[in-house]
């Protein structure tokens, strides 16, 4: 294989459909130590460090009509390459292109991939979305839905385009085999392309997709309440009833690890504690738990809210084991805790106002904000169709895990999403299958154990058309160093206790 130099004549040729090219820079680097440690790079296990020479392309387009730069990076192993490309995606409010998101590509190329992200022309610096309002309304404070829909799936198709042609123009040759890697917004990006770029990627590892974005609003109704009856539970009490429920579930799959299997058989009754008298840290005393604090944990654990007979609910409900971040305490006064995402949401895309006021609107203002966003956003970032006939047609293949204690996404959402494409198709597993991670945070985190085996087993099913059934998964080491070791199945069986022998072995557990 001839390498040319790594110079920006290299990529002139490059074009992009409905575009064209502002900038092309070319550099190399060389002994840049790349590595993803365990946990950092969803779908992956631990990657290297190795030391790797590549070549460092920048691209910078516009789309006709419009004046942007949407910057994409090209990272070429010089010497290393297996032939492969291997695109990664973002979270939150951003794309996947920097520093942040730098340990995605860094773990690819570790592997010989060739990496490559988008920054979709948004110049976003907080994942969280405090910094939206700069890219998301233009100067008539109007929402910029082209930038929208760049951010949600055209930067998609250029990035696929503009990847595999650099490969093209660098090697001489075509990438093999094409991936994409992500979780969370990179998971919905991942299904993003299999839905509109069905022959972008072969293989797509889609984790934690964040579906239902024009829903978002949803999640912030438990502060709604909070806020309206100007009472604020103590972190310690929903922290309480967590752990009240995860004693009363532990060992319904027959082992004590502090793990529910099926969260779905825990049928723990929050309001049991009501009034119990607690030693809580931030209160500086012991408190009794109220009935504001059972309130929002049973709608957590239901998906039920005060609001459902006036809007379809999409919240479906959280594991027990969820992650409460409900209330923020300083000095002895307590405030809601929404997600930043719902916040930012509600008043840059639906107020169109960073400074509206939250804290204090009504109930009717709720109700209008949550009809309103899916009014106007569910046809450009609501959840992709649920036909996946076309990405099958191509001969892709969609792998997804989601963390079911994961405090951002619910599992039960991830799961609706399959369940409708299966209705679409019956045959859906022949191309995209769901695997549920019990006790696993968002993307990784928690106590329950991490499926790093995710990515290979993508490469092994587009590669060798070995279908995974099962993902072996490994959790982080808890504080005696005891890490639970398991063997996840993919939907809709689950790992089951054989009620002998090692429960950290994987051989004791079963599909069923």
């Amino acid at each position: 294989m001839a390498v040319p130099s790594c110079l920006p004549s290299t990529f002139s040729s490059l074009a992009i459909p409905g575009a064209s090219i502002n900038n092309i820079s070319a550099a190399v680097v060389t002994n840049y130590t790349a590595s993803a440690p365990l946990f950092s790079k969803p779908n992956h296990g631990a990657i290297g460090p190795v030391q790797v020479d590549f070549c460092n392309v920048t691209v910078s387009h516009k789309h006709d009509g419009h004046d942007e730069a949407i910057l994409t990076q090209v990272w070429l192993p010089i010497d290393t390459w297996n032939g492969r490309l291997q695109a990664t995606g973002g979270g939150g409010f951003i794309t996947g292109l920097g520093a942040e998101y730098v340990v995605q590509m860094d773990g690819a190329i570790a592997e010989g991939y060739a990496a490559a992200a988008t920054n979709a022309g948004i110049y976003a610096v907080q994942s969280g979305g405090d910094d939206v309002a700069s890219w998301a309304l233009d100067d008539t404070g109007k929402i910029n839905m082209h930038k929208l829909e760049d951010f949600v799936y055209r930067s998609l198709g250029d990035l696929s385009v503009i990847a595999k042609e650099t490969i093209k123009l660098f090697y001489d040759e075509e990438a093999k085999y094409t991936y994409f890697s992500g979780c969370s917004k990179g998971g919905h990006q991942g299904y993003v392309l299999a839905q509109s770029f069905p022959d972008a990627f072969d293989g797509i590892a889609a984790a934690a997709p964040a579906l239902f974005w024009d829903h978002m609003p949803q999640w912030y109704w438990k502060s709604q309440v909070m806020n309206t009856r100007k009472e604020y539970p103590w972190p310690c009490e929903l922290d309480a009833l967590r752990y009240g429920a995860l004693e009363a579930c532990d060992e319904i799959d027959g082992v004590k690890d502090g793990v529910l299997q099926d969260p779905d058989a825990c049928n723990f009754d929050p309001s049991t504690l009501l009034g119990k008298s607690i030693n809580c840290t931030e209160a500086g005393r012991s408190v009794n738990i109220s009935e504001l604090a059972v309130e929002a944990v049973r709608g957590e654990w239901t998906g039920k809210t005060p609001w459902d007979d006036l809007f379809e609910s999409q919240t479906a409900g959280y594991d027990v084991d969820f992650q409460f971040g409900g209330t923020v305490c300083t000095n002895g006064t307590c405030a809601a805790n929404p997600f930043p995402f719902t916040i930012w949401w509600q008043k840059v895309f639906v107020k169109k106002d960073p400074s509206f006021d939250l804290v204090n609107m009504t109930d009717e203002d709720y109700v209008a904000i949550v009809k309103q966003s899916v009014e106007e956003y569910e046809n450009v970032i609501g959840s992709p169709d649920a036909d996946f006939s076309a990405f099958n047609k191509a001969g892709g293949k969609l792998l997804t895990y989601q963390g079911m204690s994961d405090p951002a996404i619910t599992y039960r959402n991830t799961r609706r999403f399959y369940e409708s494409a299966l209705q679409v198709d019956q045959s859906i597993s022949d191309y995209y299958r769901l695997f549920e991670a019990p006790g696993v945070g968002h993307c990784a985190g928690g106590r329950g154990a991490y499926p790093h085996s995710t990515f290979d087993a993508l490469v092994d099913w587009v590669e060798n058309g070995k279908a995974p059934d099962t993902l072996d998964a490994t959790s982080a080491p808890n504080e005696e160093g005891e890490v639970i070791k398991r063997t996840l199945c993919a939907y809709p069986k689950r790992s089951e206790y054989q009620g002998e022998g090692d429960p950290n072995d994987p051989a004791s557990w079963i599909c069923v």
